[in-house]
């Protein structure tokens, strides 16, 4: 755990040599953060969004502020990341741990994608579900990070749409 996290701090001196990595003097640690740095403004446009749907919905969008519309998102999306964070990570540093492996930092893109992909009224013991199983069976069983057959987030995302309950 202590190394996962010293290397997502600081670069670390190697790069990997197989497997569909980045064969660069950047890892692919630096290249998924860059990626989640890149996410930020549609995450924070999609919490605006949240808002505004909501006032305009309920016919108060004329009351409404731009930091009223933000933070009605915010307060809506912030727990959805949180949760996709903690659960995909703790399986992936246990996952890590068992395995007697390195931390992949996959999880680090499909942990802020979720969120921005899922229905805002997702339940959030279903994300926690699709989170799961989207890790160890469309991630970990493959292999890990560059290894998999399907898109993690995609699937993750399907399973949590698909076990929404209609109302």
């Amino acid at each position: 755990m202590f190394d996962g996290l010293e290397t997502f701090l600081y670069v670390p001196n190697t790069t990997s040599k197989v497997g569909a990595h980045i064969h660069d003097s950047i890892d692919s640690k630096r290249i998924m953060s860059m990626v989640v740095i890149a996410t930020l403004p549609a995450l924070l446009f999609g919490m605006y969004n949240v808002g505004y749907q909501n006032y305009a919905a309920a016919g108060h969008l004329a009351d409404a502020s731009f930091f009223d519309l933000f933070f009605f998102g915010f307060l809506a999306v912030l727990p959805k990341v949180v949760v996709s964070y903690a659960v995909g990570l703790g399986i992936e540093f246990a996952w890590a741990q068992w395995k007697h492996e390195e931390i992949q930092e996959g999880f680090l893109v499909t942990g802020i994608l979720i969120p921005l992909i899922i229905p805002v009224n997702c339940p959030l013991w279903i994300l926690v579900l699709a989170v799961a199983f989207s890790v160890v069976i469309c991630k970990e069983i493959f292999g890990g990070t560059g290894m998999n057959i399907f898109n993690v987030a995609y699937v993750r995302a399907r399973s949590s749409s698909s076990l929404t309950p209609l109302r």
